[in-house]
């Protein structure tokens, strides 16, 4: 077993399109109906992502980003932290799998807002001091592939681990 002890996540938004005021969530997902979605937000009461902005989370101990702010409630046994509800970052030989999704309508009932990312990725850290990467592509030879998060797209993407 490789329990999961950290994360970190970061988002870069489109500079022109790139915002929302609908709740957004980091997902890992294992084998079966184990797994777990994080929101992403800094406080309580949500979090209004803005065009052209970056933003960084971190989920449980520390990975190789030193300014990474704790996401809300995420630290220790927190309601969203990773002590609560232990992920096992391995079902058998495969990896775990990490998603973004996007609520299609926000609290404040004003209809869909998309979000685009142009550059993002997702760090785990396990309990052996080894990091899994999650990116944008699948390899440094590919181009960054943008995510669109929107009721016309979808509001579900998986991150390619790497």
């Amino acid at each position: 077993m490789a329990i999961i002890q950290g994360m970190q996540v970061y988002l870069e938004t489109h500079p022109n399109i790139g915002g929302t005021r609908d709740p957004v969530y980091v997902g890992v997902e294992g084998a079966g109906l184990s797994g777990r979605e994080f929101p992403l937000r800094y406080e309580r009461n949500g979090l209004d992502i803005a065009s052209g902005e970056i933003y960084k989370f971190e989920f449980g101990i520390g990975g190789p980003g030193a300014d990474f702010p704790p996401a809300w409630d995420a630290l220790g046994e927190g309601l969203n932290g990773l002590a609560a509800y232990p992920i096992d970052a391995y079902i058998g030989s495969e990896q775990v799998k990490v998603y973004f999704r996007k609520e299609p309508i926000n609290p404040r009932g004003d209809g869909d807002n998309p979000l685009v990312l142009v550059n993002y990725y997702v760090v785990l850290t396990v309990e052996e001091g080894d990091y899994i990467w999650f990116k944008a592509r699948h390899d440094s030879r590919e181009e960054e592939s943008p995510m669109y998060l929107a009721n016309e797209y979808g509001n579900k993407s998986y991150l390619f681990p790497g």
